[in-house]
């Protein structure tokens, strides 16, 4: 079982930055954007307990009785019986691809009837972190939806003038929807990395940044098969980088329905966050966000902080903030979105359901 990261971030009190809060202080910077659901009503996010893994691995106990057809455990062994017989025997776990509907609302991992185990059965979560490339996750014959919860990555904090840092870069939007599943189908999951202090853009779709400034985060995704972002389901958007020393304009938060602007203190402009349609705007000597990327500088600039990844990211910006990339959910059912409440590297949880 891979275990998940855990990614913990220092502030330095080096620089000056009117106004910046660190992840350390609240946890959610710029949540301007607020909250979006689809009926309407506001929603906060939640993390997911979970105990199952995407490498297959699970929690539950093989079940002990005789007369199974097949008890090995498969690659999808996220579900679980939440039932035990009368003999006192361990919780079985499901996978053995047989179903008796007179007794079984899901897979017990045996084919015998009434053998007491209570038949209804829950969904355990799989949680994927940041590993800087894309993974494959293919829906189980038994699942009917999936929900998904997905965190965008911070962008890159400030490079200071004595050449330490501090963290404000744009915190992660946050996402949450029901997707329909076909069994067999191939999902494409991809974690957004934090944008660094030297420049780089975090792993999917955070701009750079210019010399000595910081490059936005990464978005975290859901795709349908293989194909970039037109099959796009989900996306939570990365915040923007830090443009540096000496102005250390912070980079907005990503989405939300849409991402943050970012912050200026020296009187240049800012980069705007994504939105539903288009890419945030950039600030002076900087690129335009677009689909599913931050923006980045013009030239060889020094002090462009790079804007966050989404479905359409934020802008880039010189001597000020970059915009947040914008999160997205289409069509997806009971869905809602939150802007600026991640720090560090994304993650991505799905928990599969059935009608069974």
């Amino acid at each position: 079982m891979r275990a998940v990261l855990t990614v913990t971030l220092s502030t330095t009190a080096a620089c000056f930055n009117p106004g910046a809060k660190s992840s350390s202080d609240t946890g959610t910077e710029g949540s301007s954007s607020g909250t979006s659901t689809t009926d309407g009503s506001s929603s906060g996010s939640s993390a997911t307990d979970t105990s199952t893994t995407h490498d297959g691995s699970s929690s539950g106990a093989a079940d002990s009785s005789s007369g199974g057809d097949d008890t090995s455990s498969s690659s999808t062994t996220a579900q679980t019986d939440s039932g035990s017989s009368s003999s006192g025997e361990p919780v079985a776990v499901c996978g053995d691809g047989v179903l008796d509907r007179a007794t079984e609302q899901c897979d017990d991992a045996n084919d015998v009837a009434g053998d007491l185990c209570d038949a209804a059965c829950h969904f355990e979560s799989l949680t994927f972190s940041f590993t800087g490339a894309s993974e494959s996750f293919e829906v189980p014959a038994w699942v009917d939806e999936l929900r998904i919860e997905a965190w965008g990555a911070q962008g890159g904090g400030g490079r200071c003038c004595d050449d330490t840092h501090q963290d404000d870069g744009g915190l992660g939007g946050y996402v949450a929807a029901t997707l329909p599943a076909l069994a067999g189908e191939t999902l494409t999951i991809a974690v957004g990395g934090q944008g660094t202090s030297e420049g780089a853009g975090g792993f999917n779709g955070g701009g750079n940044g210019g010399l000595y400034a910081a490059g936005g985060g990464g978005a975290s995704d859901v795709r349908i098969g293989d194909d970039l972002l037109a099959r796009l389901a989900v996306a939570a958007g990365g915040g923007g980088g830090n443009c540096g020393c000496p102005d250390y304009g912070a980079g907005g938060a990503g989405g939300g329905l849409d991402g943050d602007p970012g912050l200026s203190y020296g009187g240049y402009p800012a980069a705007t966050g994504g939105t539903q349609s288009a890419g945030g705007s950039p600030g002076d000597v900087a690129t335009a966000g677009d689909l599913g990327v931050g923006g980045g500088p013009l030239m060889d600039s020094y002090h462009i902080a790079g804007g966050g990844g989404g479905y359409y990211g934020g802008g880039a910006a010189y001597a000020a903030g970059g915009g947040g990339g914008s999160s997205y959910y289409g069509a997806a059912l009971d869905a809602s979105t939150t802007a600026g409440l991640r720090a560090g590297d994304g993650e991505l949880v799905i928990t599969p359901l059935s009608a069974l």
